[in-house]
Parts: C-alpha cells; structure tokens; sequence
C-alpha cells in the first residue's frame, strides 16, 4: 500500500497542450498501412454481431478492441524501461481496486476466486498464474488477482513492465465481464497521462545532435501505447467527459506524428509508429460515436480513406454502415456497389441494407445462399444468425428457433447468438426460463467455450 508522500507524487505539471490537430487533418491519406482485421460483423445494429469465439466487445466498425488486443497479444507494445527512477508507487494503493463478485455471472460459469499468491512467488510467476487464467476463460479471476499482485507488494514500485501489464490485464478483465464502469473508476488513478511525470528523454551524445542537425530526441512516454488509448477512454467514461477523451486521441495523434517526423525513429520503429497513427482513426470514430456526434464520426471515417486497396474495401464497409446507422440507405448503396461482388462481406451488407429498406425477403435470401457456405471463416454463422433474425422479422419463429439452435451445436456462442436465441425461447413458450438454464448448462459443459459469460447474455 503506497504511502501518503506516495499518493502525492502523480500530482505533476502537465505538458503544454497541444494544438487539436488530429489524426485524420492532413489531405493526404497517411494510413496506408493494413489495419486490424475487420468485418461488418461488428456494428452496434442487432441485425449483425460477430460470432467470433475470440474475446470482443462492441465496437462499430470492427477494429479490434485494446481489451482483446492486450488479453491477446495481437500487438506489439513494449513498455519503456528506461524509467527506473520513475516509482509508482501510487498505482499500488489497495483502495483504488474494488472488490469483485461473481453474482453476475451463471451458476455454471462461477469459479472460485484465486488466493493470494504464496510466500517466494517471483513477479514471473504471477503474471504466468494471471495469463493461464485468461487462457481457461476465467476472466474475472484474472482480473481478481492482476489486483492482488498490484497490491500485496509482488510487484516493486519501478517494475513497470509488469504493474502496466497488470493493469491493462485488469482493465481489459473488468471490460470484457461487463463491468466497464468499475475499471473506469480505477483507471481515474492514473491521473493526467500527458503530465511530464509520464515522459521520459533518452539521453544521447552531443554527437549524436550534431548528427541529426541539431535535433534532439522527443521526449518518450514509459506506458505501452495500446494501454495509453485504453486508459484514455476509461478516464473519459470515469470522468464523464467525453469531448475531453476526443481531444486526448487529438493530442495523442500529433504526437504519433512528432515521432514519425523525428530523425531519430529508425525505419522499423516508423513502421510501428504509422500503425498506431492508422489504428487512431477508427478510435477518433468510435469515441464520436459514443459522444453522440454521428454526423462528425462519419465526416471523419470518410475522410480516413485509404490507400491500399484491401484497406479501402474495409473502409468502404465501415462507410456503409455509419451510413446504415444515419439512416441514408441510398448513400450506403453507392458504397456497397463500388465492393468487389466476389466479397462475402457484400452480401452479408446487402442483406442490411434490404432490412433497413423494408425488403426482409430479399434479405432472407440473400443470407439463406451465403448460409450453406463451407469454409473455415466467420461468413456462414454469421449469415445463419442474420438469415435467423430476418426469419423472426418475417414471422417464421420456429425455423429461427431451428437455425440459432443448429449455431449452438456447431459450438458458436457469440453473445447475440444467445440473446437472440433466449428472446425466441421468450416468445414460444411459457417455460423460458427452463429453457435458459438448460442453455447454460449446454454451454458450461461445453470444452470450447473460452469466453466470458453474464446473466444477461441469456437474459437471466
């Protein structure tokens, strides 16, 4: 537990602030380099959900989120250490983390929280306990004891590498089992995050200056990159501030550039920094989003446009569905006809565009051909979940109830998959609930099933 002269320390001179000039203002397109791997299958509509067995969270067009990159390994984010002297010592403290419980999740799913780790456990081991517990699904104890390794005096005030670890691991737990407003809450504790507390310079030769014209390296930040945006988002939902959080991915953004601009970035580190620069993009887009300025976000998104041409088909999906989300179908159809018409992903947005127009069986269609598709990715349970949905709107609830059923025993789960299936159990019997716990039970007994579950993903 941190002291009270610790408590003290995070209270810093923040950097001068910057200009607003975001990611996405220059007339060039700079993101050109390949994004993550998206889909439609992603967007906030209840028409379409991934059915991706993989951790996800909402998130409106498809870039994968920071709680299932971190959980995942799916980016390269080293932490900086080269900060010894920098302690903290404040991210320690046991009243910042709440306590968990287990009632939100169903009986079959609830495991027994971890205990502290015993007396001789090395920090390494720890985090090997923390990261074997994400591989079994078992999300809330990860995120239990990513805590009790925080504050039980494991970890040493100027391990950065790992207090970061644990907290992007909590973070992303707490999000991942719904409870987003609790890690909000904890993420508050990281105070101002461009405070020159958080920045280190490297030290270099006057040499070394006089190579590089004089310039001298920028300043660098000591926390990963991808938990920097996570925690700029969860301060936003924990300060309720939204605009402040769009300004943050402004301000981050210019800074991206500051050190794709620096001659001291090597070629490979200009790689890594041109991604972060692409990935901030859909962040800008996703943080309008859920600040209510949909009108922006799509300004925004339509300004992003790539270059690459496998980039600009996945831009042109995210077009057609903000596009969905305003309501302007026939602009959303001017995107969708300039697709390629071999893409599975054309089909699956023709059958939205047909539902958002009023033209269910042409949807039905159209998703019952993709349906019988046999191949390894997610196009067929995905289109046998929509081809589900519009069978519902069209008033065929039994062979709905048939397809989601028929998901279930191929062994998808993904969470619309079980609301939707709970809501048709709603509506064609009086014994519902008979009917979920049996679900549950089904898919507790199920080996393959790695991601979280709560009450209301079977509206329990």
């Amino acid at each position: 537990m941190a002291s009270s002269t610790h408590r003290k320390q995070p209270s810093r001179a923040s950097l001068p602030r910057r200009t607003t000039r975001g990611p996405l203002d220059q007339e060039e397109d700079p993101l050109s380099a390949t994004l993550s791997s998206a889909s439609p299958s992603s967007t906030k509509a209840s028409f379409i959900v991934s059915p991706r067995a993989k951790l996800q969270e909402t998130d409106p067009f498809g870039i994968q989120t920071h709680a299932e990159a971190s959980l995942l390994g799916d980016e390269i984010d080293e932490t900086l250490e080269t900060a010894s002297d920098k302690k903290l010592s404040f991210l320690l403290d046991a009243a910042i983390y709440h306590p968990l419980s287990a009632v939100d999740v169903p009986v079959p799913f609830r495991k027994p929280f971890p205990g502290p780790p015993p007396p001789g456990t090395t920090t390494k081991q720890a985090l090997n306990h923390v990261q074997s517990l994400i591989t079994k699904g078992d999300f809330l104890g990860a995120a239990h004891l990513a805590a009790i390794c925080l504050t039980s005096g494991l970890v040493q005030p100027t391990d950065h590498v790992s207090i970061f670890k644990l907290l992007a691991t909590r973070y992303s737990c707490l999000e991942l089992v719904g409870q987003l407003l609790l890690a909000a809450q904890e993420a508050k504790a990281l105070e101002d995050l461009s405070s020159e507390f958080y920045y280190v310079v490297p030290e270099v030769t006057e040499a070394e200056v006089e190579e590089h014209d004089g310039q001298r390296p920028l300043a660098e930040h000591i926390m990963p990159f991808s938990l920097r945006v996570q925690a700029i988002r969860l301060q936003n939902i924990g300060f309720s501030d939204p605009r402040r959080g769009v300004t943050m991915l402004y301000d981050l953004g210019l800074e991206v550039r500051e050190h794709l601009a620096s001659p001291y970035t090597t070629a490979e580190d200009r790689a890594e920094w041109s991604k972060r620069l692409e990935s901030l993009s859909m962040h800008v887009v996703n943080a309008l989003i859920e600040l209510g300025d949909l009108d922006c976000a799509q300004r925004t998104l339509a300004q992003s446009r790539p270059v690459d041409p496998k980039a600009q088909a996945r831009w042109r999906s995210r077009m057609v569905l903000m596009l969905v989300k305003l309501g302007q179908v026939s602009q959303a159809q001017q995107y969708l006809d300039r697709m390629e018409p071999y893409d599975d992903g054309k089909t699956v947005l023709s059958a939205i565009l047909a539902v958002a127009d009023g033209r269910v069986d042409e949807a039905a269609r159209l998703l019952e051909d993709l349906s019988h598709t046999k191949d390894e990715s997610d196009v067929a349970p995905l289109a046998k979940q929509n081809l589900a949905v519009a069978l519902l709107y069209l008033g065929r609830i039994s062979e709905a109830k048939r397809l989601l059923e028929s998901l279930v025993e191929e062994g998808h789960s993904f969470p619309s998959l079980t609301v939707n299936l709970t809501t048709v159990f709603d509506l064609t019997s009086d014994r519902s609930r008979d009917q979920k716990v049996a679900l549950v039970n089904k898919l507790a007994a199920s080996q393959t099933q790695k991601r979280p579950f709560t009450n209301a993903d079977f509206k329990l």
